[in-house]
């Protein structure tokens, strides 16, 4: 076998070791990129699932809440308690739409939640005055902004 023979060979060995490689490489890569997505998923369901709780701890106090036509008809620490429970309920509401913005919840799940948004606005004036007075000032513009635009269609 001469030089030129044995460089091919050699040439040619050498192509199919940088071509494994190379699949190697991507498959390496493919594995990483689903390791990744799953851990996401992962850290994202783990986040609904503390705010599920959050919100399950939530509901006694909402449950105490009355709901008013005229600021005037409650007492200070009345108007509080409903302040700060509508502030919990508002938020909870915002963490959903927050979390199907980012893909954490699905379309169902989401559009259940903003149905109860929409009654609650809708069929209970003291929330409604509620939220015209402090959503901008406590929530994402984004949610302010969907909220508004859902109960203004209605």
């Amino acid at each position: 076998m001469d030089m030129q023979v044995l460089g091919a060979w050699g040439e040619f060995l050498g192509g199919i070791g940088g071509m494994v490689a190379a699949i190697g490489v991507i498959a390496t890569l493919l594995y990483l990129a689903r390791q990744i997505h799953q851990n996401t998923k992962s850290v994202q369901s783990s986040n609904f699932g503390t705010w599920i709780d959050a919100t399950n701890a939530l509901h006694p106090l909402l449950m105490q809440i009355t709901d008013f036509h005229d600021a005037r008809e409650l007492t200070s620490s009345e108007w509080w308690a409903f302040h700060f429970g509508a502030v919990q309920a508002f938020y909870a509401w915002e963490a959903v739409f927050l979390f199907y913005k980012n893909g954490t919840v699905d379309d169902e799940y989401f559009e259940s939640r903003m149905r109860t948004v929409h009654r609650t606005l809708r069929d209970r004036a003291g929330y409604k005055r509620w939220w015209d007075d402090w959503a901008v000032d406590l929530y994402d513009r984004r949610f302010v902004d969907y909220v508004n635009d859902m109960t203004a269609r209605t």
